[in-house]
């Protein structure tokens, strides 16, 4: 777990430096509801679980930014014929490019967005109601597509509310079993607040 706070603060400012004098650059926490399943695992149903973390985005004074996310994110599912499921918490970090839809930014404004991008997770546990550890059966990596939209509202010239739902589709077999092909599907529904760095216009 250590190892993977430590990747994710180094992408995170690896992504940063380039940029940290850039205009119109911001960051921000979020948080949001995570509705997941696994694809490939019979008898189970979607999971309900938390997501939350801090983005970093860049957007051009057009239409298009680019933004990072270190996310926390609670996935798995749940079986159909009991009360048991299968948790999976992941470190998430999303890299998504965004199209803003207008370029008006006084108060109390809405910009319209989508993005797109890839995503790679790492696995940080696995386990089932009871608590059994099933580490030992998933791969500690996977990587999904991203695809959502949203809409950001001004809350003050350099301060946003941002809000979005979104989509992840994992394109990895996350099972180690010869036997199982098993993927993550989570939709997500998240709000988020951003702050200005440096120069914002």
């Amino acid at each position: 777990m250590r190892n993977i706070k430590k990747f994710a603060i180094l992408a995170l400012l690896c992504v940063c430096s380039p940029i940290l004098k850039a205009q119109n650059l911001s960051f921000g926490p979020t948080i949001g509801v995570n509705s997941s399943s696994l694809s490939g695992l019979s008898d189970t149903k979607s999971r309900t679980g938390l997501s939350t973390g801090l983005f970093l985005n860049y957007s051009s004074t057009s239409h298009w930014g680019f933004g990072m996310q270190v996310l926390y994110s609670q996935q798995g599912a749940n079986y159909e014929r009991s009360d048991d499921y299968l948790k999976l918490d992941y470190v998430q970090v999303p890299l998504l490019a965004t199209y803003y839809f207008g370029s008006q930014k006084t108060t109390g404004s809405w910009r319209p967005k989508v993005f797109a991008g890839p995503q790679i997770g790492f696995l940080t546990s696995v386990a089932n109601k009871s608590g059994y550890d099933y580490a030992g059966s998933y791969s500690s990596t996977d990587v999904s597509a991203v695809l959502g939209a949203g809409v950001n509202y001004a809350l003050s010239q350099k301060m946003w509310l941002n809000l979005d739902a979104r989509y992840a589709l994992g394109l990895t077999d996350i099972a180690k079993s010869p036997t199982l092909d098993v993927s993550n599907r989570v939709f997500s529904v998240n709000v988020g607040l951003s702050f200005p760095l440096g120069t914002y216009k």
